[in-house]
């Protein structure tokens, strides 16, 4: 069974969004992974982006 496994290189503190974060990713169609870095505000905007595409994708959603 894949999965993805985060390794965070930790620094002063633990908020820090200039802290580097790691994961591996399974590649499509292969039993490799990829091993991709980046820092944690990187992450956290491509996370928001992400998202905001999706909500866009699937039209009007229910916001309470």
């Amino acid at each position: 069974a894949g999965g993805t496994q985060t390794i965070v290189l930790t620094t002063k503190a633990p908020d820090d969004p200039l802290a580097i974060v790691c994961h591996s990713e399974p590649m499509l169609g292969s039993r490799l992974t990829v091993k991709r870095c980046t820092t944690k505000g990187e992450a956290a905007m491509t996370k928001f982006e992400q998202r905001q595409e999706l909500e866009r994708m699937q039209g009007s959603t229910y916001r309470p």
